[in-house]
């Protein structure tokens, strides 16, 4: 390939976490609030006409609970967030153009994603806590648009996604019960992500990100099983989840 640029990147991270839960008649059943920090390592190469990305994430933190439990208990206590994200995306060139001395391009975008999220509800005197493990793919598709001069580049990607083959694990060790598994439904999401990049040599780059990220699951079937309770069913609700997210860090070209 003519022209092949290949990188690392290493980097620090945080983000706003908003997490919402919702009853059959639409009415919010709880929401999960807070900050999240962690670090980021990505993999690419990019040519002309193509770029190439491979992303790995870890964000965690303790953000507010605030409404009922799935039993319909009320509950204010915190919760134990941690998330892993693996994503793979590329963007081919469709259109090229120079304007205010930045040479732009129009870029079609596909990514896969693999996210695995786990959710600890810490215990209070009244209600026992609730430990949840997510995990779930994503495809997207959607556009970019990627502008250049010299040392400075910007680029603004919008995607729309499909949730695909979510689950969720239970643990539920106050009643006895070790894990109930629970398949949900995917719903869809989307993805805004504003980069910018600056080259300080011909070897090394600082890159920063402003994004926005959206996912929903619908609600899942209910589950029934024996506890030393007695007979209980469950069911995960109808969620909405959204990331702020901010990245900084440096790359190394090879």
């Amino acid at each position: 390939m003519a022209d092949m640029v290949t990188y690392l990147l290493l980097g620090a991270m945080g983000a706003q976490f908003d997490y919402r839960e919702y009853q059959e008649d639409g009415d919010r059943l709880l929401q999960e609030k807070g900050g999240l920090t962690g670090w980021y390592a990505q993999g690419g190469l990019r040519t002309d006409a193509l770029e190439l990305e491979l992303q790995l994430q870890k964000i965690s933190g303790k953000v507010d609970y605030r409404g009922h439990t799935n039993l319909g208990l009320p509950l204010l206590t915190d919760t134990d967030e941690t998330l892993e994200t693996a994503r793979l995306s590329g963007a081919l060139s469709l259109f090229e153009f120079e304007a205010l001395q930045f040479r732009h391009q129009l870029q079609g975008y596909l990514a896969g994603q693999y996210r695995e999220w786990y959710r600890d509800i810490l215990p209070t005197r009244s209600v026992s806590g609730l430990v949840e493990d997510y995990a779930w793919s994503e495809l997207y598709v959607g556009g970019r648009w990627s502008a250049n001069d010299g040392p400075l580049r910007m680029g603004f990607t919008l995607a729309a996604s499909k949730v695909l083959n979510p689950r969720i694990e239970v643990e539920l060790n106050f009643a006895g019960v070790d894990t109930i598994l629970l398949e949900m439904k995917g719903g869809y999401g989307a993805l805004a992500e504003f980069s910018t990049e600056y080259a300080l040599s011909d070897a090394v780059v600082l890159h920063g990100v402003v994004a926005w990220q959206h996912w929903e699951f619908d609600t899942s079937a209910w589950k029934s099983f024996e506890s030393e309770r007695g007979p209980l069913r469950i069911r995960e609700p109808e969620s909405h989840s959204a990331l702020l997210i901010l990245q900084t860090g440096l790359s190394w070209r090879f």
